[in-house]
């Protein structure tokens, strides 16, 4: 295959995420990222794959990394990343209200099915 493409290492992140498998997801983002370190779609991935892994200051700092060149699929991600860390940590998650002191699990896991 292509191992100094960071396309490659893209894709086969998405893939073992989708089948559940986060940390084979992170490893593949983290190839990704040192063939293109800044690039805001891999990272906002790569901040899915920590949260779903419990490292959620692992993902907030990516999700932070991530500039605003996204992609409309990164934006949307990040977004909602953006909101369920905001509501893991009690902070505002820019709707104009405080989240819940406990969000429900479902909330918790909905990027990690």
């Amino acid at each position: 295959l292509f191992p100094y493409d960071a396309r490659y290492w893209r894709a086969r992140g998405v893939t073992c995420h989708h089948l559940g498998a986060y940390a084979w997801a992170k490893a593949a983002y983290d190839a990704a990222l040192v063939l293109e370190p800044e690039h805001s779609d891999t990272l906002v991935l790569r901040a899915e794959a920590q949260m779903c892994l419990g490292d959620l200051a692992a993902g907030k700092e990516d999700v932070r990394r991530a500039h605003s060149n996204l992609s409309a699929s990164a934006q949307r991600r990040r977004h909602q990343l953006s909101a369920m860390l905001g509501a893991e940590q009690g902070e505002d998650t820019g709707t104009g209200r405080q989240p819940p002191s406990a969000p429900p699990p479902r909330q918790a896991s909905r990027a990690c099915r």
